[in-house]
């Protein structure tokens, strides 16, 4: 997963560059954020781990689409990457929401207050990422959503916290298509 393997790409370029890694965030990332420095988290506690989230369908309609392979790929590039960044040691949370808002966002909310969640993948249903987004402008821990295509999710959901990483349906309804088959059935048509 080359986003992840940028993420803690960009980890270890704060810490070259003589900036505090253990206070920087996607703001900083995204060229923004730096009210944010220093600014108390469970993330700090947990100064030993550099912790990421995965919070997907495992179970239901979606469960094909990432589910138990986003996590298999997160585990990839984590072992690609060796395991640790900044001699952190890097940890994995999973969790299946059911295809329910409540669900996704309760866990990455628990995750951010007890868990010192670092960053947060977020699979398909486009409901559940709406719901998860919110929780990662109220806990600042960024959001990349991996697998939802809801257009809000670029537009009105999206917060300085959140990543849309795919597709939306509105770039989909507006691509490019083949000509249709009854205009190239038409003679002259070619």
């Amino acid at each position: 997963m080359a986003l992840l393997r940028q993420y803690l790409w960009r980890l270890t370029l704060t810490a070259s560059r003589g900036e505090d890694h253990e206070t920087a965030d996607v703001g900083d990332w995204n060229g923004g954020g730096a009210g944010e420095r220093g600014r108390p988290r469970a993330a700090l506690a947990a100064a030993d781990q550099v912790v990421i989230g995965d919070i997907d369908d495992m179970s239901g309609v979606y469960a094909d689409v990432l589910g138990a392979g986003g996590v298999e790929s997160i585990n990839l590039a984590i072992a690609d990457f060796g395991g640790t960044v900044l001699g952190r040691k890097i940890v994995t949370l999973t969790a299946d929401h059911q295809n329910k808002p409540d669900i996704g966002a309760s866990k990455f909310r628990e995750w951010a207050d007890e868990h010192g969640l670092n960053v947060l993948f977020g699979g398909s249903n486009t409901g559940v990422n709406i719901g998860m987004a919110k929780v990662a402008a109220a806990k600042k821990v960024p959001l990349f959503v991996i697998g939802a295509g809801g257009a809000s999710l670029t537009n009105e959901d999206c917060t300085a916290y959140t990543v849309h990483y795919v597709y939306d349906t509105t770039a989909l309804a507006n691509a490019p298509r083949p000509p249709s088959s009854t205009a190239a059935a038409r003679p002259g048509s070619i």
